[in-house]
């Protein structure tokens, strides 16, 4: 494929992501029917020239399952009020794991692209419980050694179930039958986030604070879904990587009072601009860490990078945590 089809199909790409973010859940509205309708012709529109015989077959098959999608579900100009939301969700639902395909393919031929992440209202219930969970049991029932030892054990076999799924198709449809509800569609190709997540119990359990570990997986638990929900539904100032301004806002905002929270019940010997700028600069490197994860995933680097920018104040501020 040449530089400029691989331009052309990562242009026609990014177009289908604009599309799924505007029907996500937690965005679309009845009102906007007309400009996505005038989107997806678009689309159509830009997937005419793509026709080239120079495509792999696999980008080729790809499209041609895009424009199947599209012919078969795009909602008519002409629908009943009523009808409105559960016609577009459902060309939503058809297209998105279209789009998905598209972007593990393109991955193959090293043209990247961003995997969309619908709005899952299960998972992020899903992700504050997880966290909750580790929380208490790492607050009330590990020390230090049992937490590196736990995390490296979660972590071990969830490498190894990634290995095995990438072996053996039957067993990674079991595995993401297992998590349908909570994984987003991308996941069937690439690592998944709990994969990351165990990988992340590893890391925070070598910092030897079950302190630090605690803040990185606040933040992971707290700020990430909230910033998720605020940006999809408000967030109109993008920054980079599709995120936006007020999502990472809110993100700053829900980290700082959680960890704030937890450092305050923690320790209540510290002053409290002490509590104050760890918490501040926790959210702040687990925000620029959400803002930048493009090839690794948040679960991984959000309460990695949280947990260091705590680590980071503590030292400024001659606190032992």
């Amino acid at each position: 494929m040449s530089a400029a089809m691989a331009t052309q199909v990562r242009t026609l790409a990014f177009e289908v992501h604009a599309l799924l973010s505007d029907l996500d859940t937690a965005r679309f509205r009845a009102e906007l029917a007309d400009a996505c309708r005038r989107h997806v012709a678009h689309i159509e529109a830009r997937m005419v020239p793509l026709t080239s015989g120079e495509l792999n077959g696999t980008v080729a098959a790809s499209l041609d399952e895009l424009r199947q999608v599209i012919a078969a579900y795009a909602p008519p100009a002409e629908l009943p009020r009523d009808r409105i939301d559960a016609e577009w969700t459902r060309f939503r639902t058809r297209l998105q794991p279209a789009y998905e395909h598209l972007v593990e393919v393109l991955r193959r031929e090293a043209v990247h692209v961003p995997a969309r992440r619908p709005t899952n209202y299960a998972r992020s219930i899903f992700h504050f419980a997880s966290a909750a969970a580790a929380i208490a049991v790492i607050w009330f029932l590990l020390t230090p050694t049992s937490m590196l030892l736990i995390g490296a054990a979660l972590a071990a076999l969830a490498w190894t179930l990634e290995a095995a799924r990438r072996i053996s198709p039957r067993i990674n449809a079991v595995l993401m039958a297992i998590l349908g509800g909570v994984a987003h569609p991308h996941e069937h190709y690439r690592v998944n986030s709990a994969t990351w997540y165990c990988t992340a119990l590893l890391g925070l359990g070598l910092t030897g604070s079950p302190l630090l570990a605690t803040i990185g997986l606040a933040v992971l638990g707290v700020a990430d879904p909230v910033a998720a929900l605020v940006g999809r539904r408000w967030g109109t100032w993008k920054l980079v990587h599709g995120r936006s301004l007020q999502g990472t806002l809110a993100f700053l905002v829900a980290g700082t009072v959680v960890v704030a929270a937890l450092v305050r019940a923690a320790r209540t010997d510290l002053a409290p601009f002490a509590t104050l700028a760890l918490a501040a600069t926790a959210a702040g490197f687990g925000a620029i860490a959400e803002l930048f994860s493009l090839r690794v995933d948040d679960n991984l680097s959000i309460p990695i990078a949280a947990a260091a920018g705590a680590a980071v104040a503590a030292r400024l501020l001659s606190i032992a945590l």
